[in-house]
Formats: C-alpha cells, structure tokens, sequence
C-alpha cells in the first residue's frame, strides 16, 4: 500500500510541475531563513554558558535613586570593597572577584601590540572563571604585583613560537610584567573578553589600598548552589547601611545580576562589552516563524484549492474501501514528502547564505559548529513538523469528501472554502506590509538621527587614544600636530561625545533671595581649554577655560543649559561667575555652553558639568580641515606619535564612526526587516501566482465565453485581478494600524526621534499592491488573450 501511495504521490507531483515547484521552493525559502535564525538565536542564547559553574555566578550592580525614590543611574561599576566585604560576610559567596578594564600597549623587544580586551582582576578570577589554561598555575598566576596573563593569540603576537610563561612584557613603555600564564582563546559567546589580565595587586602596589568612592570595578560572585540569589540581594540594603550608612543606603540600591542574563538582557552604564538585546532574539525568533507560516499557509491554499482535482480519487478510494484514516495517512504522507524534498533544498540554501549571514551578523555561525545528530535531529524535526503543520488541514479537508458527491461530476465535487484561503491571504500579506513598514521606518529614524543637528560639529573630527607620556607633554605635542597645515585644533577630555554618561556628582549653588541651597545631580566631563574650540560648541554666557589661569583648574567649572534649569538659574548671565559645589569641590561658573546631544538619541541631553583635570584625559580629538588626504595626515601623526611614544602603535578612528556604532542595534534591525519584509512578499507572490493559476484554469470557459459576447482584454484582467486586489485592500486596512503601535512604541525608545508621516502608510500600501497586481495581472493578462474558439473546445 505504502509503495502504492508513494507511486500516487509521485506521478501527481510529476504531473503538475508548477505546482510541485511552488510548494517546494516556497517552504524551502522559509525553512533556510528559518535555519539560519535557529543557528543565530541558538547562538546569542548560549553566551558565557560554557564555564562550569555559570548558573551560580552572580554580577554586582549599583542603582541610584534621587530624592523622591524615582530611579536614575544604573551601572555595572562599583567600589572595589564590595567584593572583598562580600566574600567575608556572606556564607553563600564562595569566592568574589574584581576586575576593572584598562587599554595599556604591550611590547617586547622590537615587537609592539595593542592589549585588546585587557582588565586588571584579582587572582580569584580563574576560582570563579574556569578559562582554560595552557601554560601556568590559575591558583597563582595573578597573586603577585606586575604578572600578566596572556591569551595564547597574544602570546602568538608578542613572542611567535617562543614560550611565554617567564618573558617579561613592557607595558606602556614603561613597567616590566612577568607572563605567569596564557590561557586558551576564549570563545566569542561571552560578554567578557580576555586577551590580557593583569595582576589587581600591581594597582595597588601604585596607588596604596583600595577606599571608597572610586567605583570602577565590576563585581564577580560565585555562590554556592544551594543559595539564594534572592535572598542574598535582600542582605544588601543592609550591608549597604553598615558600611556606607544610612544617607548612602537611601539613594543607593545594589543587585545581582546572572552571568547568563548579562549578554541579552543589561543594558547597563559602563558594560564591559556591548550587549545584544533579548528583544531581537524574540523579534527574529518571530520572523522565522512567520516568514515559515507564509510558506506553509500558500501549501495549505495551494492544497485545498486544488481540492476539486482530488475529489473524484478520493471518492474512488473510498469505494474501493479505504477509509478516512488512510486517506489522511495519504495527504499528510505527501505533504510530509515535500517538506522533506523542501528541507534538503534548505539546507543547500542555508550553506550558500552563510556567508552572507555572518557578514551581517558579525558572528562565525554554521552548521560544522554542531554536533551531525544534532543537525540530523533538526533537519527530520523541522521537515515533520511543516509538513504535519503545512499538510494537516489539506489532508482532513479532502478526506471528508462523500463518494455519492464528488463521484457525481467535478461541478459538485470539492466546493472550495474561499473563504478561508482569502483569509489566510490576507494573513500573507498583512505580515508581509508590517515588515515593509518596519523597513521604511527603521530606515527613517537611521536617516533622522544620522542627519539631525546635534548642537555641535561631529565631522571631520579624529580621535586618538591618550597615553601618559603624551598627557604629560599635550602642549608641545599639540603645537608639533598644529603645524600640518589640514590639522585645524586639538583637544583633550574625557570621555568624548557618543559615549554614555556613567558618573554624576551631586552638586548645589546659591540662588539670589533664597536660604537653603538648590541642589541637582550633574554628570562630570573632563575637559581642557580647547575642547569647546575643537568641537564647535557655542558659548550662550561666560568665557571659555584658560591655560593662563591657574585657578580655572582648581575651581573653574562650565555647565550646559539643561544643568542650568536644574540648578534654577534663570539666564545664562545669572550664573556665570557665582559660586557652585560639586562633588565637594567648591568653585565657581566661568561659562554656559548651548545644550548638545553628548550621548546617542535614546537619551535626553543630560546636564553636564565640565572641569580641566590633566590627570584624568583619556581622548585627543583632533578637527581636520574638510579634503584631507589621509594617507599624507596619517603619516604625519604616526611621526609625531612615535616620537612621544616609540613603544605604542597608532590608533585612531573618526567621531562620526562611534556615532554609527552607537546605533549598530538599529541598522541590524532594518537588515532584518529588509531581509524579512523580501522573503515574505517572495513567498507570498509564490502563492499568489499558484492561486492566480489555478483561479484562471477554473474560468477558463468563462473567460472563453465572455470574449465571445463582446468582453475586452481589459475587462476580463480586471474580472480576474478583482478578487485578490480586494484582498490586498483589506490586509492594508488591517496591517496599517498594528504597525502603527507597534512602530510608534519602538520610536518612543527614542529620546529624539521622526514622526510616523502618512506618507508611510500610503507607499508601502502602494508597493503592495503593485507587486500583488503583477503577480496575478501575468497569469490574468495570458487568460485575457488566450484565443476563446480553442478554449471552448478545450473545454
């Protein structure tokens, strides 16, 4: 019986080739999207799941409140006393580490580096970490001040084949590190990076025993496994009192946080690496399955409208005897045989892609990542489950037919449920104009924050790492960089613009006629006299800061206009030269600069407090004149640079490239719905053209005869085009406004964003018609000229 079915099943397929090649292609175009996320969101599911212990290791973050308990700041940096403290009062720490990132050079003899991903931790790292070790003892390999450990591809770097364990590396040009250990390459699914760890002792060895209020440091804890991270997160109200009293504790909370929610679910200040988001996974998670539901919902349309060619095969099965469980066992075994034949060509699709998805995911996904029987397990799973899912209608729909009716003519037989094919039509394309729509706007809001004005000049504006010897001699440096006729100014600060504001100060002032101090909180930004020069930031009251003045480096502070109205000032003119304390450094206002956008378009403009501190500059950003030849500038720096620093490379990217990174989230959104938004018009224009072909050979004689009393090509397009054109309309109605909430909440993530124009709506309605329209108007358009003497006698 069997062989007797797949005998049937083939000659059928054979037979109706369009057919066959419509249902296959089309599930296989949505089951190779549908692998490709799989391997995507299998792999962002995955980060930092490889230690051994990552279920029980905890990261501490700090949340502050303001006065009337409404959430502010919340970073993944604390004090460095936290850990040891933990550790020590709390049973259930079994071990905490502290690590803090640092960007130091490397070299040895001749040979120089870049350090990469580097932090200095404790010498527990590797108790709660357990990285891989090819050389070295983890229990001792960070207990020492001035040790490193090295990654094995930096090690490759510095030494070649060399051994590592022993050699001493000179970091920054200027301290001598022992490499006590190198460790395995650690794989790219971990939000924490290691290609260099150094000793935390050699910080201390500098700058004496940690204190407070120097919250730098991220917090590692390993807890037993029969803890309570809940539990022991509601001890730290407590700890929080002890140690940093009540006033402290009050506007100040502290968290746990799993190593395994860190890479899609914190979004914190300062993360040591940058996060993917849930919310992506779960919207390409989405994608897959309704760019697979497209695919499925055309065999289901394509099935049943056939049904009419089945009906009298049906009925003479059941005269003969078979009853409707074979016949279900029939269709479904046929629906599972294409998405099987589909799931092969799938996979061929997948491999061809792979290269293409990794470009835009920025990962190394394949299936050579996977175990065969894995693969082999979701390859059979996926081909069962479509083909149960795609098939299972079809399959109950065609073995309900009664032989006393189908065997009657075809006329009677197999009455198609219109009504439920227009609707999972509409269903096609209502998902296929959301994804447009989501297209157009996320493009939109791209081009919008790209091109808004954001109150300072972030052009033609190179930024350049600062290490010490340069930040000791800036003047002459600068001066020697001045001297190239494209180099416009130079600047020094921390940090710069596109980077989040993670530290703010309380601060207060005196305001003329009232008795107790105004107070607010400020966010503090280092920079020296040429920084507002440099970036174009204009002064609305004030003066700018001095190199001539001594006292502008002791007490000088600018603010911003938004610091301004939180302070109370009235006018610009109000503030300058009165008296202001920040952080407990009193000084006073020199300057009031025009708000600017410092961060990205997801926040409002903080308010900010600038002050000159040499010490702490981390950033040379350099104004170039606009047609620069690079290559001619480059060298030039490169010249300047090893003259200051002969031990470091230089490194340098443009301003306008942070900017474009801060939105990578968004411009991998609109790939995936572009991506998406073509997959599900192709694969729904795939089953509109199977059902266009179908609908003109059922009223072939129909066309015939009405060409025969006079119709024109005109008038039988548009009989035929009608139906589905409506269809059209109607997903319009229905899509436009659930993408309109759905796009409008996006948007609103957006501090600043574009408006949702009604232009919008009516382009992407626009294409979808048209596309829709000349996928039916070919098949329409042939019926419409088909000679009707030679249909009719066709018929």
């Amino acid at each position: 019986m069997v062989r007797n079915y797949l005998k049937i099943v083939y000659r059928y397929l054979l037979k109706h080739k369009a057919y066959t090649f419509i249902n296959v292609v089309g599930l296989a175009i949505g089951m190779a999207a549908c692998l490709l996320i799989i391997l995507f969101v299998q792999d962002e599911r995955s980060y930092d799941r490889f230690y051994t212990h990552a279920d029980d290791i905890y990261r501490v973050t700090h949340e502050r409140f303001d006065d009337d308990g409404v959430p502010g700041l919340h970073a993944v940096l604390v004090d460095p006393l936290f850990a040891p403290l933990m550790k020590a009062e709390f049973p259930e720490v079994r071990e905490a580490v502290r690590l803090t990132p640092v960007g130091p050079s490397l070299s040895y003899n001749d040979q120089h580096i870049d350090s990469g991903d580097c932090y200095w931790a404790d010498a527990e790292l590797f108790e709660v970490f357990d990285l891989p070790f090819l050389a070295g003892d983890p229990e001792t390999a960070l207990r020492e001040p001035y040790t490193l450990v090295l990654s094995a591809s930096k090690a490759r770097a510095l030494f070649g084949d060399e051994e590592a364990l022993g050699k001493t590396v000179v970091v920054n040009s200027e301290h001598a590190f022992t490499v006590t250990g190198v460790l395995d390459d650690l794989p790219a699914n971990t939000h924490l990076p290691m290609d260099v760890v150094g000793s935390i002792a050699t910080m201390e060895s500098w700058f004496g025993p940690f204190g407070w209020d120097s919250p730098n440091y991220a917090t590692y804890l390993l807890l037993d496994e029969q803890a309570s991270p809940d539990q022991l997160e509601a001890k730290l109200a407590d700890f929080l009192v002890q140690h940093r009293g009540e006033e402290m504790a009050r506007t100040n909370q502290l968290h746990l946080q799993p190593l395994t929610d860190i890479h899609l679910r914190s979004h914190l200040v300062g993360e040591l690496a940058p996060n993917s988001d849930v919310q992506y996974v779960y919207l390409l998670s989405a994608v897959a399955f309704f760019i697979l539901f497209i695919a499925c919902v055309n065999f289901m349309n394509l099935t049943t409208a056939r049904a009419t060619r089945r009906a009298k095969e049906v009925g003479l099965r059941k005269v003969t005897g078979a009853n409707r469980s074979d016949l279900i066992l029939q269709f479904l075994g046929e629906s599972i045989l294409l998405a099987f034949l589909s799931i092969t060509l799938a996979v061929v699709m997948a491999e061809l892609l792979q290269p293409v998805f990794n470009a835009f995911t920025g990962k190394t996904l394949g299936f050579q990542q996977h175990a065969f029987l894995d693969n082999l397990a979701l390859f059979v799973g996926m081909g069962l489950v479509v083909g149960i899912a795609a098939g299972s209608y079809p399959a109950f729909y065609l073995s309900r037919f009664q032989p006393a009716v189908v065997l009657k003519g075809p006329a009677n037989a197999g009455k198609s449920r219109s009504r439920l094919r227009s609707t999972l039509v509409v269903t096609q394309f209502v998902i296929a104009i959301i994804l447009m729509l989501g297209t157009l706007v996320v493009y939109q809001q791209l081009s919008f924050v790209r091109n808004k004005q954001l109150g300072f000049d972030k052009e033609q504006m190179m930024v350049l790492p600062t290490v010490w010897d340069i930040k000791e001699q800036f003047g002459p440096f600068r001066d020697q960089l001045l001297q190239h006729p494209d180099v416009m100014d130079v600047a020094q600060s921390n940090p710069i613009p596109s980077r989040r504001l993670s530290f703010s100060l309380d601060a207060n002032t005196q305001l003329p006629g009232r008795s107790e101090l105004a107070t607010t909180t400020l966010y503090p930004i280092f920079a020296d006299a040429h920084f507002f020069p440099t970036y174009r930031i204009p002064f609305l009251a004030g003066r700018n800061f001095s190199d001539e003045l001594a006292s502008d480096t002791d007490t000088g502070f600018i603010v911003n206009e938004t610091a301004l109205e939180n302070l109370g000032w009235a006018t610009p003119e109000e503030a300058v030269g009165q008296p202001i304390t920040v952080g407990g450094w009193r000084g006073t206002i020199l300057g009031v600069v025009a708000d600017f956008h410092f961060e990205s378009l997801h926040q409002q403009i903080a308010p900010m407090v600038f002050y000159m501190d040499p010490r702490n500059y981390r950033m040379v950003s350099i104004r170039i004149r606009p047609g620069t030849d690079l290559t001619s500038l480059v060298a030039f720096l490169e010249d300047k640079w090893q003259q200051e620093e002969p031990d470091s490379p230089l490194s340098y990217t443009f301003l306008d490239q942070y900017f474009s990174a801060v939105y990578e989230a968004e411009q991998r959104l609109g790939k995936i719905f572009t991506a998406s938004a073509i997959l599900a018009l192709i694969i729904t224009c795939l089953g509109l053209f199977g059902m266009a072909t179908f609908t003109v050979e059922q009223r072939r004689k129909e066309v015939g005869i009405r060409k025969v009393l006079g119709a024109s090509v005109g008038n039988v397009v548009l009989l035929l085009t009608r139906e589905f054109s409506v269809l059209v309309l109607l997903s319009f109605i229905v899509a436009a406004p659930m993408a309109y909430f759905a796009l409008q909440r996006w948007l609103d993530g957006f501090a600043y964003h574009t408006e949702l124009a009604w232009w919008f709506f009516a382009l992407v309605g626009a294409v979808a018609f048209a596309v829709a329209l000349l996928t039916v108007s070919f098949q329409s358009v042939r019926a419409a000229l088909a000679d009707p003497v030679k249909t009719l006698r066709y018929e």
